[in-house]
């Protein structure tokens, strides 16, 4: 593995303390990816 790879696989259990209100950030950024998927023709009904 790669220094990157080590960093990211070390860091992903704790992903979720990075944020304050982890739920509230992921439903952030569901909308804005929804925005950007649905501005760029992609189907996100699926």
């Amino acid at each position: 593995m790669d220094i990157t790879q080590d960093f990211y696989n070390n860091m992903a259990s704790q992903y979720d303390k990075l944020f304050h209100d982890w739920q509230s950030t992921i439903h952030e950024q569901a909308v804005i990816l929804n925005r950007i998927f649905n501005d760029n023709g992609f189907d996100t009904t699926a």
